[in-house]
């Protein structure tokens, strides 16, 4: 078992990787690792000394571990939903665990903010927003259609850009294209898409001409777009 709260961090992570996209069964190597790894980080929530920790932030996180410990306690988990599950916990382990390293209490989610604005990807902006959306309230917008601004189809949410504190800064929006070849991606800003109930369809406050002129999606260079955002180090949601 994890022996410190980033050391769990990791390995949870890892056990995430391991299970592969959300169709394929869990290995028994990923699910023993992912168990190990929550029981490390609830372990570390109780030894950790409580003059640095945030009563909210810190419930939160035990909140959603013990949710995919049971979860992840029965013999053959749902892979979708234990994905889901372990998403929900790394979303809330960064202002927990900067408290730990630092010292520091965590305030929550949004601890850590940074200017940012739309530009293109790698190009130095001011601010844009303080925080973004928590990762619950997004994710069932991934594999969904998007129309703009007139109401016209946009495209498709491929897949979120979440930042350090698990705060969802963006949607990858696909358009065009077919059966994914020669498809255009884009970075849209969460602040640019209103959505609200699951069976709701989002919409854009874009025309599809602003779509088009928005920075092309790469995958090499989130750090650096993310950094330019004033978002910080970025990563996707699948």
């Amino acid at each position: 078992m994890p022996g410190s709260l980033p050391e769990a961090e990791q390995e949870l992570r890892v056990a995430h990787q391991q299970m592969g996209t959300a169709q394929q069964d869990i290995s028994p190597q990923a699910l023993e690792r992912a168990r190990l790894a929550l029981e490390g980080i609830s372990r570390s929530i109780d030894l950790a000394a409580p003059e640095r920790m945030t009563q909210g932030a810190t419930q939160a996180l035990q909140q959603r571990v013990d949710q995919a410990r049971q979860l992840l306690a029965a013999e053959s988990p749902n892979a979708l939903q234990a994905r889901l599950a372990i998403d929900e916990v790394l979303a809330a382990l960064p202002p927990v665990l900067a408290a730990v390293q630092e010292g520091a209490p965590a305030t929550g989610a949004n601890a850590t903010t940074a200017p940012g604005q739309s530009g293109g990807m790698g190009q130095q902006t001011a601010a844009r927003a303080p925080g973004g959306v928590e990762l619950s309230r997004a994710t069932h917008l991934v594999g969904t259609n998007v129309v703009s601004s007139t109401g016209r189809d946009a495209g498709e949410i491929e897949n979120l850009l979440i930042d350090g504190g698990g705060q969802v800064r963006a949607a990858v929006v696909q358009w065009g294209g077919f059966l994914g070849i020669g498809a255009r991606r884009a970075v849209v800003p969460i602040d640019q898409i209103t959505f609200g109930a699951t069976n709701e369809r989002a919409q854009m406050d874009l025309t599809r001409d602003q779509l088009e002129q928005l920075p092309r999606y790469d995958a090499g260079n989130l750090e650096e777009f993310g950094r330019a955002e004033g978002w910080g180090a970025l990563r996707t949601y699948r």
